[in-house]
């Protein structure tokens, strides 16, 4: 097991994998940096002279992290070996890296079983400006067990931070292996990806029942932001979760880049919805001094639709705007709120956040019931025999008492059940009692119900 991703659902504590159950009919790895054997994780960059391949949390990357390998460890090797062989027969595979905007040339080795081949790329590599993806055709003769990456050459630098990373590097963002030869590279919303050509001009995703109620899970934060809410710099934390909310017991305190006095915008976590749908959206915003919060609708291919900008002041605002949904080949898009650049300390607070409720209508939670579950590692990512204490919090935001049993479920990366324990360390559930709304000194207020810290016995 690489490691194990904590994730909450309603009533169940559940770890997350990370690398996708093969679609009906075809074979699919979708494989990530943690997916790689033992390869350690980072929450900044780290510059260790002959330290070879790392992961990194990383705003650029489309899933947690991405694989690293910089100019001081040239010719390092990482390796990945998967749950199951791949069997033998014709693949197609996908490497998405960004590219880079200086130097002169990255180029890597790539073996999967007994097929190797050299990706070597420039400024040239693609039109787009950072993020490209380089297909690759491969005949198995025999089953594959690993897949193996080596950097043979490290010249390019610059992703547009400031300041800049001072040493050359290989950045992936992560890999696709399928048998699937009719998806191709293609080009949305100002960077490369993979999919089918009819998906990508703009056809919608087939339209299924009407959606109904608030499709933003947690949106009054009263479970926490881990599996709900993430944002475009430092990781949400507790502290961010503050009291004197809109609505029931807690609030988000956007987190703030204290070099520039920059307020980090965030986004919500997936949704869903149909092209050209026009989706009532509203949210609660106040600030400790007078700024403008721009609130947006965003797709799979960070493509953005405008909804409404904000003025801000000192006491809880509602804002009401209308999203019309740009075309998404899965239907899946993400709420962006994003602040100006403010040239001073300035706090932002959100609360109350729904998309779909009726225009006008009182703010609702997606579901009477919610859970949150946080860990203490970065990305909730926890290696083999590592200890994985999490703390899961209830919401209840209905008028009769809720009878909550907790099961606990650990999976890999690859969606496998590995751990299922009990009350008693067997395989069953755990009853947790009761959980009311409200509570004396507070009528009408929404509060969670009560906090459970539980800590897994090790491996």
């Amino acid at each position: 097991m690489k490691g194990i991703l904590l994730t909450a659902v309603f009533g169940i504590l559940c770890l997350t994998g990370l690398l996708a159950a093969p679609a009906a009919g075809a074979v699919r790895l979708d494989i990530e940096a943690e997916d790689f054997d033992r390869v350690p994780l980072y929450p900044d960059w780290h510059t260790s002279s002959g330290q070879g391949w790392y992961a990194m949390e990383q705003r650029y990357f489309s899933g947690y992290a991405g694989l690293i390998c910089d100019a001081q460890s040239v010719g390092a090797e990482t390796t990945c070996t998967f749950k199951e062989p791949l069997p033998a027969g014709r693949y197609r595979f996908f490497l998405y890296l960004l590219k880079m905007r200086s130097g002169g040339k990255n180029s890597l080795e790539v073996a999967v079983g007994d097929q190797k081949w050299t990706v070597t790329w420039d400024e040239n590599i693609a039109r787009v400006r950072d993020y490209a993806v380089v297909p690759h055709d491969l005949v198995l003769d025999r089953p594959a067990s690993r897949i193996t990456i080596k950097s043979l050459q490290i010249e390019r630098h610059n992703i547009g931070d400031v300041p800049s990373y001072p040493i050359p590097t290989i950045m992936l963002d992560r890999m696709v292996i399928t048998d699937d030869l009719e998806l191709q590279v293609i080009e949305s919303g100002g960077r490369q990806g993979v999919g089918r050509p009819e998906a990508e001009s703009g056809k919608p995703a087939a339209a299924g029942p009407a959606l109904t109620g608030n499709r933003v899970a947690n949106g009054s934060f009263e479970v926490g932001t881990t599996t709900t809410w993430f944002n475009f710099g430092d990781p949400l934390q507790p502290a961010n979760l503050v009291e004197g909310a809109a609505h029931g017991r807690r609030c988000l305190e956007l987190p703030q880049l204290s070099s520039a006095f920059q307020t980090a915008g965030i986004c919500s976590g997936v949704f869903r919805g149909a092209a050209g749908e026009k989706v009532p959206v509203s949210l609660y915003l106040k600030s400790t001094a007078p700024i403008s919060v721009s609130v947006a609708v965003q797709n799979t291919a960070r493509r953005e639709a405008g909804v409404l900008k904000a003025a801000v002041t000192d006491q809880w605002q509602r804002f009401n705007g209308e999203a019309v949904l740009p075309p998404d080949p899965e239907g899946a898009y993400s709420l962006i709120i994003r602040p100006e650049v403010p040239g001073k300390p300035v706090r932002v607070f959100v609360d109350a956040v729904s998309v779909g409720l009726a225009a006008g209508a009182d703010y609702q939670a997606r579901s009477r019931y919610e859970a949150g579950l946080a860990g203490t590692a970065l990305a909730n990512i926890y290696h083999d025999r590592e200890r994985a204490p999490a703390v899961l919090t209830l919401a209840n935001h209905d008028r009769k008492a809720w009878p909550a049993d907790l099961e606990i479920l650990v999976r890999d990366h690859r969606d496998e059940v590995v751990v299922r324990p009990g009350a008693d360390g067997q395989p069953g559930r755990r009853p947790l009692g009761r959980f009311q709304r409200g509570g004396a000194g507070s009528p009408g207020r929404d509060r969670p119900g009560r906090t459970l810290l539980h800590q897994p016995a090790a491996g």
